[in-house]
Order: structure tokens, then sequence, then C-alpha cells
């Protein structure tokens, strides 16, 4: 009689993966900005190694 409650707990797990996936899509999507921001700093960085040389 445990085993069909167990196999319900699965599943009720197998339906919350579908938003944990969603969150995984989500962060993805935030590191495109992040990249973004990290080649401004590079940017940054350059110019102020080049100034003083110029």
């Amino acid at each position: 009689m445990k085993k069909p409650a167990q196999k319900a707990q699965a599943t009720k797990k197998k339906v919350k993966k579908p938003a944990q996936k969603a969150q995984a899509t989500k962060k993805k999507v935030k590191k495109p900005a992040q990249k973004a921001q990290a080649a401004k700093k590079k940017v940054k960085k350059a110019k102020k190694v080049a100034t003083p040389a110029a």
C-alpha cells in the first residue's frame, strides 16, 4: 500500500522540475547582461592603462 503513495510523491517532484528548469533558463538569460558588464569593465581598465602611456 505504501508504494502507490511513494509514486505519487515522485510525480509531484517531477511536476516541480519544470519550474526549476524555468529558473535555470532565467539565470541563463541574466548571463549575457553580466558578460556585457564584464566587457565594459575590461574596456574601462584598458582605457586606464592606455592613458598614462599616452
